[in-house]
C-alpha cells in the first residue's frame, strides 16, 4: 500500500481500459513506462537486472511514443497504483484488490483479465476455514478502499458460532501433485509457497 499511494497508473490495458498490450509495444513497451517512473524517481535504477546490465542502462533509450497509451507523470490515469491490500474482519491476512467499479471477493488469484472491483488473494482462504468459507447468502460485505478495509458485517458472536459449525471439505484429488500442493501450500499472504511441516 505504501508504495501503491506514491505510484500513478500510467497504463490502462484491456480489459480494465481502452488499449491493448500491442499498442502498449508501438508506444515504447514497457520500458517506456519503466523510464517514466524512473525520471518520477520511483525505480531504484542502479539495481542490476539478468540483461547484465542495470535497470538505468536498460531503459536509457527508451521513448515514450504515445502519452496516452502511457501517460506521462503530470496526466495519470490515476494518482496511486491500480491495487490496494485490504484487511479486516473478512480478511485477517489481507487481500488485494484492483481499485474501480462492481465487485468480486474470492481466495482464489486472478491474473489481470477481471473487470471491476475484483478483490483475490483473501486470506486466510475457505479451505482453512478463512472467515471467507463462513459467509451467508444474505450477508452485508463492506468494501472501504479509502481506508483500506474488507468487512463482513456479522456479530463477532455469529461469526464464531458459524466457525464451530464449519467442516472442510473432503479433497476431490488425494493424491499425485495435486495432493501435495494441497497438503504443502501456504496461504496467499506467505506467498502460496509449498513448505514442509517442521520446517519453517
Amino acid at each position: 500500500n505504501e508504495i501503491s499511494e506514491k505510484t500513478p497508473n500510467l497504463c490502462h490495458l484491456a480489459p480494465a481500459g481502452p488499449t491493448y498490450m500491442e499498442d502498449l509495444n508501438e508506444a515504447g513497451g514497457v520500458y517506456a513506462v519503466m523510464k517514466e517512473l524512473a525520471d518520477a524517481g520511483l525505480l531504484h535504477t542502479d539495481c542490476m537486472t539478468v540483461t547484465g546490465k542495470t535497470i538505468g542502462e536498460n531503459i536509457a533509450g527508451a521513448v515514450n511514443r504515445n502519452p496516452e497509451v502511457i501517460r506521462t507523470l503530470d496526466n495519470p490515469y490515476s494518482a496511486t497504483g491500480g491495487l490496494a491490500v485490504l484487511k479486516g474482519n473478512l480478511a485477517p491476512d489481507g487481500s488485494v484488490v484492483k481499485r474501480s467499479g462492481v465487485a468480486l471477493i474470492t481466495d482464489g488469484r486472478f491474473s489481470g483479465a477481471s473487470r471491476g472491483a475484483s478483490i483475490g488473494h483473501v486470506s486466510p482462504e475457505a479451505a482453512v476455514g478463512g472467515p471467507i468459507a463462513l459467509i451467508k447468502e444474505g450477508d452485508i460485505v463492506s468494501i472501504n478502499i479509502p481506508e483500506m478495509k474488507l468487512d463482513v458485517k456479522v456479530s463477532e458472536e455469529e461469526m464464531a458460532a458459524r466457525k464451530a459449525e464449519w467442516q472442510p471439505r473432503e479433497p476431490k484429488v488425494t493424491t499425485g501433485y495435486l495432493a501435495r500442493y494441497r497438503e504443502l501450500v501456504t496461504s496467499g499472504n506467505r506467498g502460496a509457497i509449498l513448505e514442509i511441516p517442521g520446517e519453517a
